[in-house]
């Protein structure tokens, strides 16, 4: 197990390995024997998404009708007409999962016609596929797992294609939180923190802007006063250096 603490800073330069892969076979009909396609579960927020290019991304999971459990997920591409313009597999955990074990998708399609899908794995690794309008993968990249780190959430940006990923590491003393803006092929643009934590401070979440830059909002109780709340609102560059830091209250 590898420290996000010690590898934050580095990640923009070289922690993710990239790979140009083999052309997929196409996904269309499962090839595991007996298994049939079901909407997905594993999918995060809607099983369907409308990418910058007007196309809609579908995941279906492949079940097992004998063991009930997934043995793939497949990401399908339809045009506004209902037809299917790709077809793949994308990376799945070894062996049979229960369905709701911990592993999900978010899909987002690309202006360019190329499709990210950032899954979250079991043991807390993060991987992240792209697939180029024939449904061939052409970037994955994979980061963690890391020590007494977990994802805390995921959000799509759907103007610029990026993904906002915020990491949540278990320290003595309480939580940090990190956030990273992963783009189109799976690179980091943006590595911030870990930050906190900081004493009776609750982390509210991080807005993700269109100029890469990030809001990032604190929640303070006053613990000498009945339910008063201070709530901080940090500025942080594209580049990932706090700007400003604002507090609003107490209320």
């Amino acid at each position: 197990m590898k420290s996000l603490l010690k590898n934050t800073w580095l990640i923009l330069g070289s922690a993710a390995i990239f790979t140009a892969v083999a052309p997929q076979i196409c996904a269309g009909a499962p090839s595991n024997l007996g298994a049939v396609p079901a909407h997905s579960d594993r999918a995060v927020g809607n099983t369907s998404t409308v990418g910058l290019d007007g196309n809609v991304r579908l995941l279906f999971d492949i079940i097992s009708p004998v063991t009930f459990t997934a043995t793939g997920v497949n990401l399908w591409v339809v045009s506004p007409t209902g037809s299917v313009l790709a077809a793949t597999s994308l990376p799945f955990p070894t062996g049979d999962v229960i369905l709701g074990d911990g592993t999900y998708y978010y899909a987002q399609g690309q202006a360019d016609g190329n499709t990210t899908v950032l899954g979250i794995f079991q043991d807390g690794s993060v991987n992240v596929s792209t697939y180029n309008s024939s449904g061939t993968m052409v970037a994955n990249a994979v980061y963690g797992p890391f020590t007494n780190t977990t994802v805390a959430s995921v959000k799509r940006q759907e103007s610029t294609g990026k993904f906002l990923v915020t990491w949540a590491v278990d320290l003595p003393e309480g939580i940090a939180y990190a956030a990273w803006t992963v783009n189109e092929y799976g690179g980091v643009d943006t590595a911030t923190g870990p930050y906190g934590p900081f004493a009776n401070t609750t982390f509210e979440g991080i807005n993700l802007l269109n100029d890469g830059s990030q809001q990032w909002i604190w929640a303070s109780r006053d613990v000498n006063s009945t339910g008063t709340t201070t709530t901080g609102l940090w500025s942080i560059t594209a580049s990932g250096q706090v700007q400003s830091a604002e507090q609003f209250g107490p209320f």
